[in-house]
């Protein structure tokens, strides 16, 4: 197995980390003349690379290695790939400098620095390199920082050394500086100094509702981080990346415990229904950004498995906090009612999903539209399953089924999964799921919280265009 060594060191210009010293060593590659080296992923969605493409100084062991880049696209990227113009011999290593800019807000793929410290994803600095899998070992370099700033990565605290691809570096989170955590075992919370932000109660808090959910999903003790990016936008939600996810956070306002871990009085009756800023309540975004660890399958085309990605999020993200006593009936209603009118009330709420997906990311309200349709069609396939099994079994036995053909090698698709459902069921699934993918109305149900959750049609008006629309509206009471 061919070894990779990454030695990172990051810049200090007194006030910021503007930036990082990258080197990395291949360990005799012997790539022929025309062959290719490596890729730098030029643009990912609007975050270009951190290092202009021909800074990059290449060399062997018989000096410097000259390349030629070519470019190559893929839905949401462009790459440049770098084939060598001549045979190499022995050892490869590259080294740049990379240039961070302000931390941006979402999704947080930049490598941008933020009061006392800067983070990001490997995206914006790593190459990714042509074999299969590699020996990998990733070195810090501090000595260019005030003492006792740190690197905490995806695997946590410090270097790593692992067997992986190197597109797996590409992946992990990097988080640099005056690190303040939260850890238990392999579970880490991690902000930056904030004295409006109180990171240790919402930490732990994070970290019991993590446990319970790592339990239930059959993961207990793998590695998770969480990482805290601050904004100036006004901007509170998340991103999951393997093993680990971030979340955004208004850097100026006040976060206590109270803030985060029940949801304002009177928010269902102050919404906006032009305005989705109340869906980036933390209450929410954390645990659909943790339910993403488990339930992440592969979505290619982008918007084939959407519904399933995004709706599972939605489903356990709501429901686990809620049958683990994290959230009372009443916040649990609250956040229903304020899908409800997300998805119904959205312009699109009618579209079909089997059109072209490459003008969602221009577009939020397209974007959201697979959130709730999945979410929402997952509460009446709950209810579909209760009632053909005499409530044996439910949504959570059809989706570890699914989960667990994905970890035995088989490919999860949608055919997969009317499968197995319409095998739970005892007849064909497929013409409700088509009424789902073809954005055609059904009713949602709301037992999957409780049998005291009762779920009636009204009428409301979509954004935008104004139109009558269908909405439904869920009521309830705690359960004595």
């Amino acid at each position: 197995m061919r070894e990779l060594e990454y030695r990172l060191t990051p810049l200090w210009d007194g006030r910021k980390i503007p930036g990082m010293q990258v080197n990395i060593r291949e360990d005799a590659p012997e790539i022929k003349k025309g062959g290719k080296l490596f890729t730098i992923l030029e643009n990912l969605i609007r975050y270009p690379f951190t290092c202009p493409r021909e800074e990059i100084v290449v060399e062997d062991e018989k000096g410097e290695v000259p390349v030629m880049f070519e470019q190559e696209e893929k839905f949401l990227t462009r790459s440049q790939a770098a084939y060598v113009l001549r045979d190499t011999k022995g050892s490869v290593s590259l080294s740049y400098t990379c240039h961070f800019h302000e931390a941006t807000g979402n999704p947080p793929y930049d490598m941008g620095y933020e009061g006392s410290g800067a983070n990001g994803t490997g995206t914006a600095f790593l190459p990714e390199f042509t074999a299969d899998r590699y020996r990998i070992r990733l070195l810090w370099d501090m000595s260019k920082l005030p003492e006792g700033w740190e690197a905490v990565t995806t695997y946590g605290e410090g270097g790593i050394d692992i067997e992986e691809a190197s597109s797996a570096l590409l992946y992990f989170y990097y988080y640099i500086g005056k690190i303040c955590r939260e850890e238990k075992e392999n579970f880490g919370f991690y902000w930056y100094e904030n004295p409006l932000f109180d990171g240790e109660a919402i930490g732990k808090w994070t970290m019991g509702l993590y446990e319970k959910m790592a339990g239930f999903f059959g993961d207990e003790g793998k590695t998770f981080r969480i990482f805290m990016r601050g904004n100036d936008r006004g901007q509170m939600n998340g991103m999951a990346l393997p093993r680990s996810f971030i979340l955004l956070y208004e850097r100026d306002k006040k976060y206590g415990i109270d803030d985060f871990a029940g949801l304002p009085e009177g928010l269902l009756e102050e919404y906006d229904r032009d305005n989705y800023s109340w869906h980036n309540h933390m209450l929410t975004t954390l645990p659909h950004e943790m339910v993403h660890v488990w339930t992440t399958v592969p979505d290619e085309p982008f918007g084939n498995m959407t519904w399933f990605v995004e709706g599972t999020a939605e489903y356990y993200g709501l429901l686990l906090p809620y049958r683990f006593g994290l959230m009372s009936v009443k916040d649990a209603l609250t956040v229903l009612n304020l899908r409800a009118l997300r998805y119904y009330e959205n312009p699109f709420a009618d579209s079909d999903d089997y059109e072209p997906m490459q003008r969602a990311f221009g577009d939020s309200e397209l974007m959201r539209v697979h959130y709730g349709r999945g979410f929402f069609y997952l509460t009446a396939v709950n209810r579909d399953i209760r009632r053909a099994s005499e409530n044996k079994l439910c949504l959570d036995d059809l989706v570890m089924k699914i989960l667990e053909c994905q970890k035995s090698g088989i490919e999860v698709t949608n055919e997969l999964w009317n499968r197995e459902l319409s095998a739970m069921l005892g007849c064909d699934s497929r013409p409700a799921y088509e009424d789902m993918r073809r954005g055609r109305l059904f009713v949602p149900d709301g037992t999957f919280l409780g049998d005291n959750i009762k779920v009636k049609e009204t009428e409301g008006k979509t954004r935008r265009e104004h139109r009558t629309c269908t909405v439904f509206q869920f009521t309830g009471e705690e359960k004595v």
